[in-house]
């Protein structure tokens, strides 16, 4: 006879296994079922922590999308292009590099404060885009898709060479502050009543630290 909570082989006339004190009501015959629960339990367990590990990194997995979304020149490019054919202009205004925003409308800038810079953003640039998905589409437009992929200009770096210079030369720029240089292109599909059509344009993104931003006014 084996004892049914341990296994271990016991006496036929054994009132307690001598192994683990289990009354002898508790035994069965062969010691097969034993090692049949054992590993049965044992897959249960592997089961749970496998399913719990799954469920784990697929958390993280959404979480580190979370996290490094707008965290890329292309997502900020995207963002910023979508806020000018929307007309959003809070949206555009905070994805712009803050050394070009002092520049524009600091205490020395060419605005008297950040409202009249984004009006006149608003005004003369945002409204332009807001003019094409309107001709193409209608009033009643809708953004329903943004795409982009980053410029390239052969193995020729001078480009964002020359990006720099210009951040550095036309608004002040400390050197060291810019960390990357990027040019995106985006389209947008835009859909309305009267129609769709896809609008695109080029946004310069410049890393400052470990955070990507539109720069405006660099000739590219």
């Amino acid at each position: 006879m084996y004892c049914k909570r341990c296994g271990r082989e016991i006496k036929t006339n054994a009132k307690f296994c001598p192994a683990c004190g289990s009354p002898v009501g508790q035994t069965v015959s062969g010691g097969g079922n034993s090692n049949t629960n054992k590993k049965s339990s044992s897959f249960k367990k592997f089961g749970i922590i496998g399913g719990l590990c799954v469920l784990v990194i697929v958390n993280l997995v959404v979480i580190g999308k979370v996290v490094l979304k707008g965290k890329t020149a292309e997502s900020v490019a995207e963002k910023a292009y979508r806020a000018e054919v929307e007309g959003d202009i809070d949206t555009y205004y905070k994805l712009l590099a803050p050394p070009y925003v002092d520049y524009m409308a600091g205490d020395y800038g060419w605005y008297s404060d950040d409202e009249e810079f984004k009006d006149d953003l608003l005004d003369n640039y945002l409204s332009d885009e807001q003019d094409k998905a309107i001709a193409a589409c209608g009033p009643d437009y809708k953004v329903k898709k943004v795409t982009s992929y980053e410029y390239q200009d052969g193995s020729d770096d001078s480009w964002k060479d020359n990006c720099e210079w210009q951040m550095i030369r036309d608004y002040d720029y400390d050197e060291d502050d810019i960390k990357d240089v990027k040019i995106i292109n985006v389209r947008v599909r835009v859909s309305g009543s009267e129609g769709s059509t896809t609008l695109t344009a080029t946004e310069v993104c410049v890393k400052l630290k470990n955070k990507w931003y539109v720069q405006r006014g660099i000739d590219i």
